[in-house]
């Protein structure tokens, strides 16, 4: 993982596709259930 400009390392992702593994469920604002999203 990079950041900043010029962009430097400021760590590791631990996979190889960290947006396929990362928590995709996001609370929903109009009601109290959590929305899911499948990539």
């Amino acid at each position: 993982t990079v950041a900043g400009v010029p962009a430097r390392v400021v760590g590791e992702t631990g996979c190889d596709q960290p947006s396929r593994q990362m928590d995709q469920l996001l609370p929903s604002q109009t009601m109290d259930q959590v929305v899911s999203f499948d990539i």
